[in-house]
């Protein structure tokens, strides 16, 4: 017997944060392209001046 078996859903939270960020990222990405995005994100700021530039302190 062949057939698809349908993807469950993500968690709702996760859902959520993917809403937030859909289309901002590749389709494709993969684990060698994890780093540029890093990067390309500025994920190389420090978690305090993410969080005092978002307001939070």
């Amino acid at each position: 017997m062949t057939g698809t078996v349908a993807r469950p859903p993500f968690d709702p939270e996760l859902q959520v944060v993917l809403g937030l960020i859909e289309g901002q990222l590749p389709v494709g990405l993969t684990a060698e392209m994890i780093p540029f995005a890093r990067q390309a994100a500025g994920a190389d700021a420090s978690v305090d001046d993410v969080l005092a530039e978002a307001g939070v302190t």
